[in-house]
């Protein structure tokens, strides 16, 4: 599976509200959301995924992906009423075909 793919799939799954999405991480994987908190190990990031799902009818949409192994940072875009759409970037860290780290960078 491509670094892409990896990518792509998780985020099928996050905006399924699918919890498995931690299995996507490795056992000793990492997320760190966009105030720094970080979460270590799949238990810890499926607790993250647990209190986050189900998401709102709006959800964040990849505007782009761009890929420099082993990172994919996926540009995002979240709708914030009146017509807005605020930005941010997800930073992901792919070995093999798991996440190693997750960053959200607003």
């Amino acid at each position: 599976m491509t670094p892409e793919e990896v990518v792509h799939r998780f985020f099928d799954r996050v905006h399924s509200g699918d919890v498995s999405v931690c299995d996507l991480y490795t056992e000793d994987g990492i997320r760190v959301d966009h105030e720094g908190r970080q979460f270590c190990g799949r238990e810890a990031i499926a607790d993250v995924y647990r209190a986050m799902f189900p998401l709102p009818d709006s959800h964040p949409e990849v505007a782009a992906l761009h890929t420099n192994p082993p990172f994919v940072a996926a540009i995002m875009q979240w709708p914030e009423g009146s017509g807005r759409v605020g930005q941010y970037i997800d930073l992901f860290e792919i070995s093999g075909d798991l996440i190693q780290a997750l960053r959200v960078l607003v």
